[in-house]
């Protein structure tokens, strides 16, 4: 079994779980994927604000409900390009003067748009402080892209519930 079917296989032992639950489960899949410390799926309203929706692992100080000027973070460059966006190290990257480095020191991001519907929504994404020793992998950024589907159908079906 490949990784993304066991990814599947995961996600699909827990479709009777309440969204929250399904979505905090993507998130600590990605992590553990990803090699990183922190996942969130924002919410990027019409006024270019990004909402923090949902945070894994939720004892960090950084909560659900959270706002920030979209500008301000590193999804502001996903949601531009409207994919997938994996970065190393920030400090060595054409990205190394954004804001969201100057105010956080967040070396190592990869995150990607989610959709309900054909319209993009927020993001999914995972960071860590630290810079990472390899780049992010093939299997690492599709990984992050079936997620981001993920949270994207399962957001679409609680909207339709």
């Amino acid at each position: 079994m490949n990784n993304l079917s066991a990814i599947s296989a995961q996600l699909e032992e827990a479709k009777a779980l309440p969204i929250k639950d399904k979505i905090n489960l993507a998130l600590k899949i990605g992590c553990s994927a990803t090699n990183t410390d922190l996942g969130i799926v924002s919410l990027i309203t019409e006024a270019k604000d990004y909402k923090v929706e949902y945070v894994y692992p939720t004892n960090i100080g950084l909560e659900a409900g959270a706002n920030f000027e979209l500008g301000n973070t590193y999804c502001d460059i996903t949601y531009g390009q409207k994919s997938l966006l994996a970065i190393d190290h920030m400090a060595k990257s054409e990205f190394k003067l954004h804001p969201c480095y100057s105010a956080f020191k967040i070396e190592s991001y990869i995150g990607d748009v989610y959709r309900i519907g054909q319209q993009v929504m927020g993001t999914v994404n995972f960071s860590s402080v630290p810079p990472r020793d390899q780049a992010f992998d093939e299997q690492q950024k599709e990984t992050v892209r079936f997620l981001a589907r993920y949270i994207g159908q399962v957001m679409e079906e609680a909207r339709k519930a």
